[in-house]
């Protein structure tokens, strides 16, 4: 009997990043949850995984261009979801210190601002644009956790900081995990830094990586012509189903 490949679904988290990763063949468990500080420990965590899938921009524009793969997933989500996908921001900005330099950093080189949100995530684009290799690219891959649940709900999910969207949510990853609600709450209070809606999409994206692994090739990325490449030779893609 083959072993188990074992998967992994990565998210963003105020201690760091949020791991779940599990095994297939098919697996009953519930997903496995581990909290790592910086983007090096992620790598070094999930080394013998088949696949990871990271909801993080991998791979960022320079100059006043804006990576068609952002494009394409705002289109996909339609006008009740596109504003929860975050245009990359140029490269030139991840030295900024505060929120006022990147902003007018982000003027300077696209000529507009920034929303809010992306400068939250500044700090963890920095922390994959130091440890991120083209030969890490082929296992570690980049998606978006709202493509996911529009693929598998059919039509955009309500918000996730609503009871309402998290309802929607436990319902669609109770397909894929045993008795997801209860798992869910009672895993984020024993994990410190990191919120319910972490756990949603990083448990989600599991469904993902495992259709990736076992069927690479019916998958979809965008965009759907040849990716970007940054200047690190990074591809600049999101797989979305």
């Amino acid at each position: 009997m083959s072993s188990p490949l074992i998967v992994s679904a990565v998210d963003g988290c105020k201690s760091g990043w949020l791991i779940a990763s599990a095994e297939y063949l098919p697996s009953l468990q519930v997903p496995k949850l581990e909290v790592v500080t910086d983007f090096a420990g992620l790598c070094a965590s999930t080394a013998a995984h088949a696949i990871t899938v990271v909801d993080i921009p991998i791979g960022l524009p320079s100059g006043n261009a804006v990576r068609r793969c952002d494009v394409e997933a705002k289109e996909i989500l339609g006008r009740v979801g596109r504003n929860r996908v975050f245009f990359a921001p140029p490269l030139e900005t991840l030295h900024a210190a505060t929120p006022r330099d990147f902003q007018e950093s982000h003027r300077q080189v696209r000529k507009k601002g920034a929303g809010l949100p992306v400068w939250g995530i500044l700090g963890k684009l920095r922390d994959v644009h130091a440890s991120m290799t083209p030969t890490l690219q082929k296992r570690i891959l980049e998606y978006h956790p709202e493509l996911v649940w529009f693929a598998l709900a059919g039509k955009p999910l309500s918000p996730k900081d609503k009871e309402q969207g998290r309802s929607e949510r436990f319902e669609v990853l109770s397909q894929f995990v045993p008795d997801a609600e209860s798992w869910v709450r009672e895993s984020r209070r024993s994990l410190r830094g990191v919120q319910l809606d972490d756990i949603l999409d990083a448990s989600i994206g599991l469904e993902l990586a495992r259709r990736i692994q076992t069927n690479p090739a019916g998958i979809k990325r965008l965009p759907t012509g040849p990716p970007q490449m940054d200047c690190a030779g990074l591809r600049m893609e999101i797989w979305c189903w």
